[in-house]
């Protein structure tokens, strides 16, 4: 089974660039995975303090299957299961800044932090999501342009 450490299994990445695609995403996966089981196992104050009583697990698990997905997705190199993994973290995090709102908005100027912290991981996860967008048009583009070769030389 392929996966991103396998041999030539990033061709067209720049040899300077592949450690982003085989330490860092890999690194950064273990971190989300951490931040969902944390979640589903000790739970958020946080959510549980301002949903109804069932939110919290709800969340929680589908940070997890996010976070499983986006892992799965980037070591066997399945450009669509990682998209929709970081979409779902995408989505958990945005409901997570909100709640933080609520938390700040109550008086806990200290939660600020989180909040800024939560900017960072959707921003770090959208940067990722658009190149995952580019990398699937780019195959499509390939594939596509393959058929309409195979075509003509049937034709």
């Amino acid at each position: 089974m392929k996966t991103i450490w396998s041999e030539g299994s990033l061709p067209l990445v720049p040899k300077r660039f592949r450690p982003i695609y085989t330490v860092f995403l890999p690194i950064v996966d273990l971190h989300l995975l951490a931040f969902a089981g944390v979640a589903v196992l000790v739970g958020s104050q946080v959510v549980e303090d301002f949903t109804l009583s069932w939110f919290p697990y709800a969340w929680a698990a589908t940070m997890g299957i996010g976070a499983v997905l986006a892992s799965i997705g980037l070591v066997f190199m399945r450009d669509w299961t990682e998209l929709v993994g970081k979409g779902v973290l995408v989505i958990g995090f945005i409901v997570y800044g909100i709640v933080m709102g609520f938390y700040v908005d109550s008086g806990s100027l200290s939660s600020l932090l989180t909040i800024i912290l939560v900017d960072l991981a959707v921003i770090g996860l959208l940067i990722r999501i658009g190149d995952l967008i580019g990398e699937i048009g780019r195959k499509e583009a390939d594939a596509s342009a393959t058929r309409r070769i195979a075509r003509r030389g049937l034709a």
